[in-house]
């Protein structure tokens, strides 16, 4: 990420100028080489507040966080009406996790007056790392008078549903998919929610309306063998699992296959129970990608069937085994 392309919520004319469009000179380089050509030219003029603003900003970037908070408390001193300045002290205050002065910084922005979608939505974030959840909702009700991310709508529905607000959190995925038709994110929240209220019938519409704009569909095949299952149709799930194998097996087979089509194979042959054939497929896509998130997670889903498949011994073996290395090395 550049300097040129971050997004700015509320700021003045003169910062937006400076921040956004910015010099020349500083394209194309680093944060650490940013930094230092705004300190030659805070040598100029030490106390120009866009210039300080945008140094707090990298000093976040790179990890400084108490210089990037030393910087935004003497701004704030000076500009105590500017909402700039409370919006990046925020956000520092979030990649600290300390959720309860980023709230109220955010909720300061709010109160000058100059909130928008954005604020709302990292608000209601933060207020629900704080369990306050009705809070939460309201920020996230405001949030919803402005254009907002996919994720605003996925992360407020999901709230919803975690309080056991089903309706309402039908009601925030539908009015998401209104605005971002086609989004993948939206859709699998939205079939996992009717899957989960017994709504069969509504989950697998969302999955036939996606599956028809997809090219590759095992990933749909896949969450439509799910949405069987969970409906007591198993014979249908098999056959749509079937289906997704041999869809992997031909991308595969003809060399168009990447690691992204083999650990979806896996991912098939784990749903339908074949824990050795999804282990093998699974391991030769970590031999070649090791660090590959998606397969690093499913091996270790296929590793915990496995040991619960062994029995209750394993289990309790593992449990033994958890507890003495804790003992050993409790700050893990």
């Amino acid at each position: 990420m550049r300097l040129g392309s971050v997004p700015i919520i509320m700021v003045s004319v003169s910062f937006i100028a400076v921040f956004c469009l910015g010099s020349s000179a500083f394209a194309h380089l680093g944060f650490h080489e940013e930094i230092g050509l705004i300190n030659e030219e805070l040598e100029q003029d030490p106390h120009d507040k866009d210039l300080l603003l945008k140094r707090a900003y990298l000093f976040r970037l790179i990890g400084h966080h108490q210089d990037s908070l030393n910087e935004l408390d003497n701004l704030i001193t000076k500009y105590p009406k500017d909402t700039a300045f409370y919006y990046e002290r925020a956000l520092t205050y979030e990649d600290l996790k300390a959720y309860e002065q980023a709230e109220l910084d955010f909720t300061h922005v709010i109160r000058l007056g100059t909130g928008n979608g954005t604020v709302f939505s990292r608000r209601a974030a933060v207020r629900e790392r704080l369990k306050r959840f009705e809070e939460a909702l309201e920020d996230y009700r405001s949030g919803c008078q402005y254009r907002q991310t996919e994720g605003f709508y996925v992360r407020f529905g999901q709230l919803h549903q975690r309080l056991g607000h089903c309706r309402d959190a039908a009601d925030v995925f539908l009015k998401g998919l209104k605005q971002w038709p086609v989004s993948i994110a939206l859709t699998r929240a939205s079939v996992r929610l009717e899957t989960d209220r017994g709504n069969y019938q509504q989950a697998q519409k969302l999955i036939t309306a996606t599956l028809q704009r997809r090219r590759f569909k095992s990933p749909w095949l896949l969450l439509r063998g799910d949405v069987y299952r969970a409906a007591g149709q198993d014979e249908k799930a098999v056959k749509t699992l079937q289906e997704a194998l041999r869809e992997c097996d031909s991308i595969i087979d003809s060399g168009r296959g990447s690691a992204i089509h083999r650990t979806y194979r896996a991912e098939v042959l784990l749903a339908m129970g074949d824990l050795r054939a999804a282990n093998r497929e699974i391991a030769a896509v970590l031999k070649k990608f090791p660090d590959y998130a998606r397969a690093v997670d499913l091996k270790r889903r296929i590793e915990f069937k496995r040991n619960m498949l062994k029995g209750g011994a394993n289990v309790n073996k593992a449990i033994r085994l958890g507890r003495k290395e804790w003992k050993e090395n409790p700050q893990n």
